[in-house]
């Protein structure tokens, strides 16, 4: 049976863990390690809670969040139960996450 690390390239697999304590305490060493993680490439692959995708470099970042169609917010790698449903409003994709954006602006623009 073939598996998601089966088709990963060795060399961008690392062990990242976003929930590990051990990067806020008893020292902040998150930024560091996420700088190791983008030295390693743009993309790494990290197979803690099932296996996700970790995205390091600017250009990279842009394309996924401003393509929904090739990169979808659903499912994130969020420690939740499989029947939780979808964290909303990160976990929706357009046009369903639009009236949230919508709303946030409004309230964010009514605030300044």
């Amino acid at each position: 049976m073939t598996t998601a690390m089966d088709r990963v390239p060795p060399n961008l697999v690392t062990d990242f863990d976003v929930y590990d304590p051990g990067l806020a305490t008893p020292v902040d060493v998150f930024q560091q390690r996420v700088a190791a993680l983008a030295a390693k490439g743009p993309v790494v692959y990290s197979p803690a809670y099932g296996g996700h995708w970790v995205v390091t470099h600017y250009k990279e970042i842009h394309q996924v969040l401003t393509d929904p169609e090739t990169f979808s917010s659903h499912p994130n790698n969020l420690v939740t139960p499989v029947d939780f449903g979808k964290f909303i409003p990160l976990e929706l994709d357009p046009p369903e996450h639009t009236a949230y954006r919508q709303c946030c602006s409004r309230c964010s623009a009514r605030n300044a």
